[in-house]
């Protein structure tokens, strides 16, 4: 059977796929990349592109599975739950400050978070836009009938908005921790065991661990919140080596 230019250009365009779908799954895991199953990788990959799924996350989630079986990853991985809770919580908390910046000025929300003007300064109007954006998209309209112009823009909270602000901080607190995992078991390197003492999630923590040699080292992590430029909060957790 002849193999056509065409099918020459897809099966170059799908090895190339496949190899920075490798790539990225190694970059993430380091050292522990060097034991990655070739078999199973392509098996991962193979089931992404019949499902259509979108590589960059799904390589991101395997090299999630392949750090929490590590010693450094299972020491971390179960804080996992209380980190999604505490996002979930920090998002209550903006929805509560939004809440009660409306009912100051009577839920004219117009009044706390109108559409900023292109005439201001670059890093003014961000903000504004941010602010703008966030109250929006946790209101609605309180006014089943037209608002005449130069009416106040009354609005009230809207459950869908809300509900739907505090699942992705909770998704994306889920996929930042799983990076964090990722990212320390890279930065630590090969260890043959990996204890936690403390709650990185409310406090901070120490990771103990012992290198192959027989070297002890200690790590600090503690919890930081940082917000996006639409005002969701998210979690960072900054570790260090202890001297």
């Amino acid at each position: 059977m002849t193999i056509t230019k065409a099918q020459i250009e897809r099966d170059r365009i799908e090895a190339n796929k496949r190899a920075a779908f490798a790539k990225r799954v190694a970059g993430l895991l380091g050292h522990v990349s060097e034991r990655l199953n070739a078999a199973d990788l392509n098996v991962v990959f193979d089931a992404a592109v019949e499902n259509n799924k979108d590589l960059g996350p799904v390589a991101d989630a395997y090299a999630a599975a392949i750090a929490a079986l590590e010693p450094v990853g299972r020491a971390l991985h179960p804080q996992k739950a209380a980190a999604v809770q505490y996002a979930r919580e920090d998002a209550q908390r903006v929805i509560d400050r939004v809440y009660k910046e409306l009912k100051d000025a009577g839920f004219d929300i117009d009044v706390v978070a109108p559409y900023p003007s292109s005439r201001e300064g670059q890093s003014s109007y961000k903000q504004k836009r941010a602010k703008y954006g966030l109250f929006h998209s946790l209101t609605k309209s309180a006014s089943e009938g037209y608002r005449r112009h130069g009416e106040p823009n009354i609005v009230k909270l809207s459950d869908d908005g809300c509900s739907r602000f505090i699942e992705n901080s909770a998704r994306d607190a889920a996929l930042q921790y799983d990076a964090f995992i990722c990212k320390l078991v890279s930065k630590v390197g090969e260890v043959v065991d990996a204890s936690i003492v403390g709650d990185h999630i409310w406090s901070y923590s120490l990771l103990n661990v012992t290198l192959a040699d027989g070297t002890k080292q200690t790590w600090k992590t503690q919890q930081i919140r940082n917000y996006s430029v639409l005002g969701t909060p998210y979690l960072q957790w900054p570790t260090r080596l202890l001297k």
